[in-house]
């Protein structure tokens, strides 16, 4: 059990889900005597656009799992867990939430998620504003969680992620030359926001548990109304993707009811994503120096692979996915 997971967790209301296609979003919610937090940082995507976060290669060889991270605001910039980033010489994905410090340059680990190309297209990277797709995400959370455990390292399997591109690639009919993730999410842009339209932030809303085919998938938690308002489109579609893939019925991840009402079966109650709160809140997490501000908290118990930031206090960023029963 960690008190700042468990104290943010008891704290959250569970509110009405809002469905479509294979995908069901539970709002989490602050309750009623509960004052909204101000976000004391600035947010990745704001910070590059503003021109004061600069995400770029190592040196001009560049490193696969390292980028730099310039940050030349008088706030942290936070950056999450998943997030993609285009550009350089191959597009990556974050492989873990950071906190990065005001006007400071750091290393950041990522995990490529573009096989086919290592030659620069831009001098620095720009935010795609998506995640990476849910049932990869988890098992790259447990991988970068084993390698921290192990060695105090931050690495995903990179020949893992591979694979699994390459497969849902070949499922979905992808055609990217350079088998890029955000091929599979352009190539279904407009399926894929046909589905994201319909999840729109709530007030005080800063979290949402998401359900895939009557079986509970994840949940994603902010310390602000603000950031979840920011990040909610982009997690969405990282699930929206996984709902589009109906070859792949087993996301290796996931517990709760086969079926989902689409299919006339039982779909995944209020109940069960409470249990799910539960779980997460009753399991233990191993601590480690954050990358960056504060501390990087990691669970793989009771059925949940998660992690969280948390800094002063805070939970800043907790993401979780249900994992089947053993």
């Amino acid at each position: 059990m960690t008190d700042e997971i468990t104290r943010v967790l008891s704290r959250l209301r569970v509110g009405a889900p809002v469905r479509a296609a294979a995908l069901d979003m539970f709002p989490l919610l602050l309750d009623g005597d509960e004052q909204p937090l101000e976000p004391p940082y600035a947010v990745l995507r704001d910070a590059m656009a503003a021109g004061t976060g600069h995400v770029s290669e190592v040196s001009a060889q560049g490193v696969v799992p390292s980028l730099r991270f310039r940050n030349e605001d008088s706030r942290p910039v936070l950056l999450i867990d998943g997030e993609e980033l285009e550009g350089c010489k191959q597009n990556r994905i974050l492989n873990l939430s950071i906190l990065a410090p005001a006007r400071r340059d750091i290393e950041i680990p990522v995990s490529c998620v573009e096989m086919g190309r290592w030659h620069s297209k831009s001098s620095h990277f720009r935010s795609s504003g998506r995640t990476m797709y849910a049932g990869l995400r988890a098992s790259k959370m447990s991988r970068v969680s084993a390698s921290l455990a192990r060695e105090g390292s931050r690495h995903s399997d990179q020949g893992e992620i591979w694979e699994s591109i390459s497969s849902k690639s070949r499922r979905m009919g992808s055609q990217s030359r350079t088998q890029a993730m955000s091929g599979l999410f352009e190539e279904r842009e407009r399926q894929i926001e046909h589905i994201t339209a319909a999840f729109s932030p709530q007030p005080r809303q800063v979290g949402a548990v998401f359900a895939l085919r009557g079986k509970l998938a994840g949940l994603e938690m902010f310390d602000a109304p603000q950031t979840m308002q920011k990040y909610l489109r982009g997690i969405v579609e990282g699930y929206a993707l996984e709902a589009l893939d109906t070859e792949d019925d087993e996301f290796g991840f996931g517990i709760g009811r086969e079926g989902h009402p689409a299919g006339g079966k039982v779909a995944v109650t209020l109940e069960d994503v409470r249990e799910l709160l539960a779980r997460i809140a009753s399991s233990h997490a191993e601590r480690f120096p954050a990358v960056g501000l504060g501390e990087d908290l990691r669970i793989e118990a009771n059925g949940v692979v998660g992690a969280a930031l948390v800094d002063a206090g805070r939970v800043v960023h907790l993401c979780a996915f249900a994992r089947a029963r053993s």
